[in-house]
């Protein structure tokens, strides 16, 4: 009998999710996969949301929610290559703090009276140095240089705000504490960016590493449940 369900909910990255959680040790004898997740690239608003009351106290949610919210959707452009694609930032134009308010105050909403077990992701850096070559960039470096200046800032303060607004209320995972077992405050950006074939998504090594750590979450909120 599965002891528990995970749901993953968002975009793009709660698709790989899911996939790499159905491919983890315990997947259909200690937990079940369930996913409402809309199409790549899609926005908060056109995500597909459940009704969140079904869901019970053995239910784990995972949210990744905010991601295509930073930068307005005009701001990017895709190139093809091969089978692959790297995806661009033409023009960072950041979302303003405002609508990113109300898209907390949104989600917010809809997990009032849930009484699944709540674990909200902040968005993934995206777009570093995404006109660069790899190859010619030392994975040791410590910085680099962006065609953008502050791209890496206008994604904390979004992140700050999230973590921020949900304190208190359900578990936010900060992204960085997903990707570095070590994380300690200090994110090293090239490293972060190589784990990234077209500036935004991770290979599929990456995600079965993040699904590790948020399993781990959730058998630790569950655990909390039975004390």
């Amino acid at each position: 009998m599965v002891g528990f369900r995970v749901h993953c909910i968002g975009s793009s990255h709660a698709v790989r999710i899911a996939q790499s959680l159905r491919k983890s040790p315990g997947f259909g004898e200690e937990f079940s996969v369930d996913s409402t997740c809309a199409q790549s690239g899609k926005v908060f608003k056109d995500i597909n949301w459940p009704d969140f009351s079904k869901y019970d106290k053995k239910d784990v949610l995972i949210i990744i929610p905010f991601g295509n919210d930073i930068f307005r959707r005009k701001s990017i452009k895709i190139e093809r290559l091969g089978k692959g694609k790297i995806i661009h930032l033409v023009n960072p134009a950041p979302t303003s703090d405002e609508h990113l308010a109300s898209l907390c105050e949104s989600l917010n909403e809809k997990l009032k009276g849930t009484k699944a077990e709540v674990i909200i992701v902040s968005s993934f850096y995206r777009h570093l140095f995404c006109c660069a070559d790899l190859r010619n960039i030392n994975p040791k470096a410590e910085s680099y240089k962006h065609a953008h200046p502050g791209i890496v800032g206008i994604q904390n303060k979004k992140n700050k705000f999230i973590l921020s607004f949900f304190k208190g209320s359900y578990l936010v995972l900060r992204h960085e504490m997903l990707l570095f077992d070590k994380w300690r405050g200090h994110v090293p950006i090239v490293e972060y960016r190589s784990k990234q074939p077209d500036s935004v998504h991770f290979n599929d090594k990456v995600y079965l590493e993040i699904v590790n750590v948020l399993l781990e979450q959730a058998r630790a909120l569950l655990a909390n449940l039975d004390r």
